[in-house]
């Protein structure tokens, strides 16, 4: 009777490591997939605010709250001509 109570402390005590191990290794995997995810989503990001900065704009650009005019914009205006009225129009799209 007490060999069968060892023996069946022993294998619960097996089964618990065993337990152990397999949730060890989920636990592991998860966090490997949310590491890769984030870093995918981190690279995603770097890739697009590279992509958006280094483009030739042909319009103006909206920096912050500052305008700044491009070269060939501001060239464009022939000495001696008035200035005409510079005004920027903005229009802003609601999603719900």
């Amino acid at each position: 009777m007490n060999r069968d109570y060892a023996e069946k402390q022993d294998l619960w005590a097996e089964m618990s490591e065993l337990w152990a191990a397999r949730q060890s290794r989920r636990r592991k995997a998860r966090l490997g997939v949310t590491a890769l995810f984030s870093v995918l989503i981190m690279a995603g990001a770097f890739v697009y605010n590279f992509s958006t900065t280094t483009q030739d704009p042909i319009y103006l650009q909206v920096q912050g709250n500052q305008l700044e005019m491009e070269k060939s914009v501001s060239a464009s205006s022939a000495p001696g001509v008035e200035a005409r009225e510079k005004r920027v129009e903005f229009t802003e799209t609601l999603s719900i």
